[in-house]
Parts: structure tokens; sequence; C-alpha cells
């Protein structure tokens, strides 16, 4: 099914009017504390290569773009939701013919049904993102490179939950999910999951027992079903130090050209936290797949939080794009993020994996620091993934790292610059894409509902293909009014 303009307002409607009834249903008993924010924003760009085409094909365009939207922040005694959707219209001066409607879509909400018994979960997506890392890569709907994908996703989650004294508590989820994507490769899901752990009573030596059993359908008709359990013990030496073990089986059903998709796998490790705001956790062990190695670490002062973790699992395209999240609800520090950034630019992320059906050995390392000052902010972030396609057998690896820094110059008046670069190997190094990109903006706060922005941005990418080399330099200037 692919998907037209109908099919996406459709969709839409039937999911926010199945969310809101099942919400309200579980909010009657309490009313809570919501916000609501609509607001609109009004932008004028420039840019010198519309369609990011290689040096002497390039064709620049004015592009206007008005962005109604709403927030929604929720907090009541049975529920919790938080909304944020914008409906982002775009017009191209030089050719009307590029002219585009797009949804942005991010919800989520969770709901107790039964008192400490029944919850359900619910969310919810609508974006933009490229459909490949092999082609010219844009972190904005601005850009025309036919190698953009609409992606909607929504997933319903009913939850039971039991508490057996202080010897254990209980979970048991059912999850039915969709992935749908403009360019193919739509989906659903069923998937159960049980988890047992242990109680208060078990503060030496803690457990936990957990199952899980997800089925794909992709819409192509190929099937790939996924089944695990596995059993966790720790013992807990000191308030500081502690090691753990855990053992699982593997039964897996995908299509795959490797010798093995199922099996024993094991892993053990240690754990240090010498604070509470201090904590690494390194394990190695085997899986069906090989050698499974894991680590995280994270630390937080008052005005600075690290993280760095690494992980390497199977999973799939469309589980990337469910897990997604594009707006951040809590900061760095863990603070929640009461109001989103309304009026900020769309923007697309650029580290997507190739939309594919098929399953991956995917091994991700990310880390990052963030720095809080009185007037200045800075983070680095920087990341490092391996893709293993199980039935192509081929492989890809994107690295990259990003840079900002903002400065308030005044109460009313910021100044940002930021960065960054990405390169892209496929096919085991065959062929490399290497993007930079590079930005300075300044943000004047007008009224406490009213601001304005005024950027530049300047992108560059090489490639060994000569069709995906482009520079671009990118002008905007934006207002921004919430009621």
């Amino acid at each position: 099914m692919a998907i037209t303009g109908a099919t996406s307002v459709v969709f839409l409607s039937r999911l926010y009017g199945l969310g809101l009834a099942l919400m309200l249903a579980g909010e009657a008993v309490s009313a809570g504390q919501w916000r609501i924010v609509p607001a609109i924003s009004v932008q004028e760009s420039y840019t010198d290569n519309v369609n990011l085409s290689p040096s002497g094909q390039e064709d620049d365009d004015f592009i206007t773009e008005v962005t109604p939207s709403i927030s929604l922040r929720g907090q009541g005694g049975r529920l919790s939701a938080n909304f944020d959707y914008s409906l982002q219209k775009l017009f191209y001066s030089n050719d009307s013919d590029r002219n585009s409607l797009s949804h942005q879509l991010q919800a989520n909400a969770n709901a107790e049904l039964v008192k400490q018994i029944v919850f359900l979960d619910v969310d919810a997506s609508a974006r933009q993102e490229n459909t490949s890392n092999s082609g010219r890569l844009s972190d904005s709907n601005i850009s025309v490179t036919g190698n953009r994908n609409e992606v909607y996703t929504w997933r319903v989650s009913p939850v039971v939950r039991h508490h057996f004294g202080n010897y254990a508590n209980g979970e048991a989820r059912i999850t039915v999910d969709q992935v749908l994507n403009s360019g193919g490769s739509n989906s659903t899901s069923t998937s159960s999951d049980i988890l047992i752990d242990s109680g208060s009573r078990f503060s030496r030596l803690p457990w936990s027992i957990s199952y899980n059993q997800q089925r794909v359908d992709n819409e192509s008709g190929t099937i790939s079903s996924f089944e695990r359990v596995n059993g966790t013990l720790r013992y807990v030496f000191t308030r500081k130090y502690s090691a753990f073990v855990n053992a699982g089986l593997d039964n897996n059903k995908f299509a795959t050209s490797q010798d093995d998709s199922d099996g024993f796998s094991w892993n053990g490790g240690a754990t240090w936290t010498p604070t509470s705001r201090t904590r690494l956790e390194a394990g190695y062990g085997e899986r069906f797949f090989g050698k499974n190695y894991s680590f995280s670490l994270s630390h937080q002062s008052r005005r600075a939080a690290w993280t760095a973790s690494y992980a390497e699992d199977i999973t799939t395209t469309r589980q990337t794009q469910l897990d997604r999240q594009l707006i951040p609800l809590v900061d760095a520090f863990g603070t929640p993020i009461l109001d989103p950034g309304t009026g900020l630019l769309v923007q697309v992320p650029v580290d997507t994996a190739t939309i594919t059906e098929e399953v991956l050995v995917e091994k991700q390392f990310r880390g990052g620091v963030t720095l809080r000052g009185r007037r200045t902010d800075a983070s680095v972030s920087l990341f490092n993934t391996q893709r293993e396609f199980q039935l192509s057998g081929g492989n890809e690896e994107v690295l990259g790292a990003s840079a900002s820094i903002s400065r308030r110059l005044s109460h009313r008046t910021t100044v940002s610059l930021n960065g960054g670069w990405q390169q892209s190997e496929l096919a085991g190094g065959a062929r490399e894409d290497t993007r930079w990109d590079a930005g300075v903006s300044m943000t004047r706060q007008f009224a406490r509902d009213l601001n304005a922005q005024a950027s530049f941005q300047r992108v560059q990418q090489e490639s060994d293909l000569a069709t995906n080399e482009y520079e671009e330099n990118r002008f905007t200037v934006n207002l921004n009014l919430s009621f």
C-alpha cells in the first residue's frame, strides 16, 4: 500500500480518534494538568541548490513555508500524554510543481485503565527522512532530492502488571504496530512480552526472567518471526559494585544467507556505581551472530552531562523507525521539557538506516557531552553504526559527529553555531560518501509568544559517485507566533 495524501489524512484522523477515545476513558477519574499551545511559523528561505545537484547543474529558488502546529503536554492521576503536530506547506517561487504538504507528528500517551493493574501505552509518529544513505542526504524538507521518504508509525500496547508482595514483580504486554513508508516496505507486527523480576527481598541477589515473541508481516508477503527467552542473575557486592550473568535462547525464522539465526546465548559483566550520578557497566558474551559486547556510561554534574554506550543486537529498519524520537521530552540533564521548540526548522535525520525488509545485525556506539553555563551552552556528540544485512550479505558503516554552541547575548537575543560531519561506507568500503555542514543563527524574542530567527547554513557532500556530490548555501528568516 503506497502512501497517498488521502491515505495519510485518513490514517492520521483514525489514529487520533482512537487514541483520544482510549486516553480520555482512562482520564475520567481525575482532571490533572494540561497545557495546549497552538502556534504558527512563517518562513522565507533562499537556496542556491534546491535539488542538491552536482557543480554546474545547480538550480536556485526562494521557498515560502507556512507551518501551523499544536502541542499538548498533560499529566493526570490516570493519564499522561505528549502530542506535537505540525502541518508544513512549502511554496517554491520558480517551480510550483515542487510545492508540497507534509505532516510531522510525535505523540505518546500512557493510561491506567484499572488501578495498579491494567495500563495502556499508545504512540504514533509522522515524519520525513532520507530513503537511503547511498543518495544525496538532506536534513530539510526544502531540498528536492528524490531521496525522500514519508514515514507513518503507530503502536498500541495493553499491559498487565502485578506485584507478588516483596518477592517479585510481573508484567505481561501485547503490542500491535504498523509502519508505512511512501517508498514501500510497509509492515505490521504483533508481539507478546512477559517479564518477571525480583522484588525487594532479593536486594543482594536480584534476578529477572523475560520472554519475547514477535511476528512481522511485510507487504511483499515475507514473514519474519523472533522468539527469545532470557534470564539474568546479579550479585551485589556493595552499593558501588555488582556483577551479572545472563543466559538465553533465540528461536528466529527470517530470510538469511548466514549459517545460523538462532541458538544459545550468554553474557556476563560488571557494574560500577560510585555515586548516584555516575554509572558504568560493561559486558561480554556470545550470541548466534558471534561475539557480543556491551558498554554504557553515564555521568552528570551540575553543569555537565556525559553519556556513552555500545551495543550489538538484531534489528530491522522498521524497528528503528518505530523507536525514533524527533522531539526530546527531557534534556540532557533529565529535566522535563514542558514546551517543544514550536516554530523551529523541521529537521530530517541524516543518520537513517537504508529502508529494507531484511533483518540486520547492528553494532552501534553513541557518545556525547552537554555543558550548561550561565549564558553559554555547548554539546558534542559522536556515533558509529555498523549494519550487516542478513540476506544479501551486504554491510554499511556510518560514522558521524556534531557540535553546537549557543550564547545568550541578552535576555532576548541568542546566537548559535553548529556543525556536523557524516561518513557512509557502503558495500564494505567499495563506496564512500562524506557530508559536512556548518551554520550560524540568531534568535530574537520580541514577546513571550513571539520570536524571529535568521540563519545561514552551508552543506557539502563528497562522494565516489559524481552524481552524489553537491554544495549548498541557504539563508533563512522565520517568524514564530504561539497562542
